[in-house]
């Protein structure tokens, strides 16, 4: 059973992108590209969810775009790119930074609106 924490599962990342690409294989989608619209870390650190800390979200961030970047697969891939499993993707999120005070926001946040939208550790 799947949980909070397999919110930075890079098994299930590589599980769930492979799934739909053989998926769209599998039903006259293959030569379409796959555009992943919202990709991250959504659970904050230290509220019981799991290891979620800006260098847990980094490197789970940095694994996934090389995946993304490096991965290719003759069988599913989008042959007008190289057989690259994915076209394009978006991290989430670019500045919505948790408040603990409001319970809103998310983790992986790239910049920090608190701080004029400097870098984040993420970033």
């Amino acid at each position: 059973m799947l949980g909070t924490a397999d919110n930075a599962n890079f098994d299930l990342f590589v599980e769930q992108m492979t799934g739909v690409r053989q998926w769209m294989a599998g039903n006259g989608y293959r030569a379409r590209p796959l555009y992943v619209t919202e990709h991250g870390v959504l659970m904050p650190d230290g509220y019981g969810f799991g290891p979620f800390s800006p260098a847990e979200v980094s490197a789970y961030m940095t694994k996934t775009f090389s995946y993304l970047l490096d991965t290719v697969d003759v069988n599913w891939g989008y042959p007008a790119d190289n057989q690259r499993l994915v076209q394009h993707v978006s991290w989430y999120s670019v500045n919505d930074k948790f408040n603990p005070a409001t319970w809103s926001g998310f983790n992986g946040y790239l910049f920090d609106p608190g701080l004029g939208n400097q870098r984040s550790p993420m970033g």
